[in-house]
Formats: structure tokens, sequence, C-alpha cells
């Protein structure tokens, strides 16, 4: 188990930096005639087909199966069953932020009707529930259905078996144990993006930077390994 969780753990992290040094190019490139929007397109389809590939290795790794040879097929196929996840993130991330943000913008009107009906005259505990609430499925229910749906399609069974990935993604253990990884990662990337020691103005700095940088990228890739382990996977069958 530990030892799957650090080869999937390091695998990610690599794939972060393939994708970050992706992203990058992607937003440097300027769109100024056709050329370099056909470059913007092939890094776009470059970021998917690498993501795809990053997750379907990464499931063979906790499975600890073989590595095949990859061709060019295997290149196209994860990213070709990543995009229903990613549209599948997207509306659930979309419904909670939207959510969220009418809830907020109804403060007002629904403090009043608090405080006429009940006599409770700050009902802030209601609006920090709802934040985080909104929070919890933007960020945990939404990666972990995509990833459930992802895990079903590359095993040929979305369809066949969609209660039972749904099941998965959304069971109390899996949605607490994806809580504790997301109030985790919460809590540990504003102290390392404020952790600024006092360094000597020479390359020192720089190397403090990068191994900075790697940290918080095995942070989010630990945080993907135990989302991938939670949701992708299928889970052990029941015996009768």
């Amino acid at each position: 188990m530990i030892g799957a969780l650090l080869r999937v753990t390091g695998w990610l992290t690599a794939a972060l930096v393939v994708l970050g040094a992706l992203f990058w190019a992607l937003v440097s490139t300027p769109e100024s005639n056709v050329w370099m929007l056909s470059l913007s397109l092939l890094l776009i389809l470059a970021l998917v087909a690498v993501s795809g590939v990053a997750l379907d290795v990464a499931m063979r790794l906790w499975r600890n199966l073989a590595l095949r040879p990859t061709g060019v097929g295997e290149l196209v196929w994860p990213g070709l069953r990543l995009l229903p996840a990613i549209a599948l993130f997207a509306l659930v991330w979309w419904v909670a932020v939207t959510t969220g943000a009418q809830v907020e913008a109804s403060r007002g009107r629904i403090t009043a009707a608090i405080i006429v009906r009940t006599g409770w005259a700050n009902p802030e505990a209601i609006f920090t529930t709802a934040r985080w609430f909104a929070a919890l499925v933007a960020w945990v229910v939404g990666p972990l259905l995509a990833l459930g749906l992802f895990g079903a399609l590359t095993r040929g069974t979305a369809l066949a078996s969609a209660g039972r990935w749904v099941r998965q993604a959304l069971s109390l253990r899996t949605l607490a144990a994806g809580a504790l990884l997301a109030v985790a990662l919460a809590w540990f990337w504003p102290w390392l993006e404020g952790w600024r020691p006092a360094l000597p103005p020479t390359a020192v700095q720089l190397v403090f930077a990068v191994a900075k940088g790697m940290v918080g990228l095995a942070a989010l890739a630990l945080v993907a390994a135990g989302y991938i382990r939670l949701a992708a996977l299928e889970p052990p069958s029941r015996r009768s």
C-alpha cells in the first residue's frame, strides 16, 4: 500500500511537471495568426492526452499491473476517455459555484426571512455551512465523480455499472476521506506559499524556489493519488 502510494505520487508529480510546462507554453503562445492558433490547439490536445495517460498509468500503478509499451493509440484513448470526465467535473463544479454565489447574493433576503420566522438575528453559521458545502461539492464530489467515470470508462463498464461507480464515489467513506485530503491540502498550501526563510541573494534562492515548487506539486500529486484510489479503481467484489 505505502509502496504503491509512493509510486503513484512520484508518477503524478512528474506528470504535473510536464503538464505545467505544457500549460506555460499554452498561455505564452500569442494568438496572432492561424499558425499560433494551431499551435495552441495542439498544446490543448497535448494537455488532454498527457492528463489521460497520467491517470491511466496511475491506476495501473495502484493495482501493481505491468506497464505496457505505449503506442499512438494508447496515447489517444485515455485522453478521449478523460473528456466526459472533465465535462462531468465542470458541470458539478459549475452547479456548486453558481449555487454558492446565489446564496451569497441573496444573503440579505435569506437573513431577513430567518429573522422573521425564527427570531435568529445572526444566522452567519448557515452561510458558513453553505460555503463549506459548496466547496465540498466543487472540490471533492466533482473530482471523485469524474475519476469514477474515468475509471469505469477505462474498464468499459461506464453504462453497465453506472450505479456502482456513482455509489462508490459518493459513499460516506469516500467522501469523508476525500474531504480530509482536501482540507489537509487547503491547510498546507497557504503555509507552503508563505514559507519564505531568509536566504542570501544567490543561487540558493533559486534552488529553494524550485524545491518549494516540487514540494507543492508532490502535495497535489499525493491528494490526486488518494482521489484515484478512492474513486477510480474498481472496488473488490463482495462474495455472497
